[in-house]
């Protein structure tokens, strides 16, 4: 689903509406046209806004912020928290950029979680374990283990090497 364009849509009108039609209309130009705003339906604009929302949840600082303004402490923001669990469903998640939003969305079912968040010491930890999450997600950092095992040349060092011809003689 495409997000609406911000830009008004141009709509040509019909040549039968303005034979018809009595009352004065200005004149348009290819400079000026006639731009009609399609009515929002009210069913997406609360969608929009809930995914908005939801995906500000991602944000550490953001729920520091909402933990500072004691939005946590409101039971009906609580019960909004709740409600927003419907997003954790497939047909809703597909839309979610950011899915530690939705980790954080079941975090804040937490009450230890929401007094903890509002340390910045606490917010500061949550986003750099964010960040490094988001790091090495794809691409993790080489072992520390791996980097000092030895190479597979050297465990093998009492069989004879087949590219050394000195080790190759015949019997």
């Amino acid at each position: 689903m495409e997000p609406p364009s911000e830009q008004p849509i141009s709509v040509p009108v019909p040549e039968e509406l303005t034979e018809n039609s009595t009352e004065i209309k200005p004149e348009t130009t290819e400079e000026t046209p006639v731009e009609i705003e399609a009515p929002i339906d009210p069913n997406k604009e609360r969608f929009q806004v809930e995914l908005e929302f939801i995906q500000c949840l991602a944000n550490p600082w953001y729920l520091n912020y909402l933990a500072q303004q004691e939005y946590f402490k409101d039971a009906a923001f609580l019960n909004y928290l709740e409600y927003l669990q419907y997003w954790k469903k497939p047909e809703y998640a597909r839309f979610i950029v950011y899915p530690h939003a939705l980790y954080f969305l079941d975090m804040l079912q937490r009450e230890s979680f929401r007094e903890a968040i509002l340390k910045q010491e606490v917010a500061t930890f949550v986003h750099q374990r964010q960040y490094y999450h988001w790091l090495y997600f794809r691409h993790p950092p080489p072992n520390p283990e791996d980097l000092n095992a030895p190479k597979p040349e050297e465990t093998n060092s009492t069989l004879p090497d087949a590219n050394n011809p000195a080790n190759n003689s015949m019997v």
